[in-house]
């Protein structure tokens, strides 16, 4: 399973970026057996786009095969992208990107509901 989480830096131990759109990197982790088998920082083609940041970021998901994603916000139309592909949403935990990837492991995160609890105003 491919685990995506915006991140501030390119490493497992950066903070978690509170913004999906927009964050500097995101961290793709491959999760085998409940192991982490493999982790490697994408830059996020959003970043550079003057509207439609988190669509550019949700497709760059796709792209790279991610099934699962671990942000702290997702703005409506990127989760409704997110959604159509199939991608499952869980809520980060404030910390580093490992801490959260441990959590969801250990089954500790919820799964998050766009309508509710992602868009945050």
């Amino acid at each position: 399973m491919k685990v995506a989480i915006p991140s501030e830096k390119s490493e497992m131990g950066s903070t978690i970026s509170p913004i999906f759109g927009r964050c500097p990197y995101f961290m793709i982790v491959e999760i085998e057996a409940g192991k982490i088998v493999k982790s490697e920082a994408i830059p996020n083609p959003g970043t550079t786009q003057p509207g439609g940041a988190g669509m550019a970021a949700a497709q760059e998901l796709s792209k790279q095969g991610a099934e699962t994603l671990i942000a702290t916000t997702v703005g409506p139309n990127a989760a409704i992208a997110l959604e159509s592909i199939g991608m499952e949403i869980y809520t980060a935990i404030s910390g580093t990107v490992q801490e959260n990837v441990d959590a969801f492991m250990k089954g500790n995160l919820s799964r998050a509901n766009p309508q509710n609890t992602l868009s945050k105003k």
